[in-house]
């Protein structure tokens, strides 16, 4: 299972991979990334919320079933506000408030490639 910690190194590889500092990471075709079923909490949400302002090569991620509250989704939503090219992010089955639903849902019609929320 990831926890926080795991999300963290998870993170560091993407960054890298995305700024194309290895060329055996550059050389990679990832756009998708599954992190359901952990214990990601909202440390690693911020993590991957970082990672995902800088990183542009990302179109899917889940983060289903971890530990994820309305804290970690608004890092999520941050880091989302910066990228360009995700498609679809998937935080269901969490500790999300309704409030906090809502908002994640209302990336839909500000984020320019963003198609489908599943909170």
């Amino acid at each position: 299972m990831v926890s926080n910690e795991g999300c963290e190194r998870v993170c560091y590889f993407l960054y890298y991979w995305d700024a194309n500092q290895f060329h055996l990471f550059a050389s990679l075709d990832m756009v998708t990334v599954s992190l359901e079923g952990n214990k990601i909490g909202d440390e690693g949400a911020e993590k991957l919320g970082e990672m995902l302002s800088e990183n542009n090569g990302l179109t899917w991620v889940t983060l289903d079933r971890n530990k994820v509250s309305n804290e970690g989704a608004g890092h999520l939503r941050k880091g989302l506000k910066r990228n360009k090219t995700m498609k679809s992010i998937y935080v269901l089955k969490n500790k999300l408030k309704e409030d906090e639903k809502k908002r994640m849902e209302a990336l839909l019609g500000k984020h320019a490639s963003l198609e489908q929320v599943g909170v």
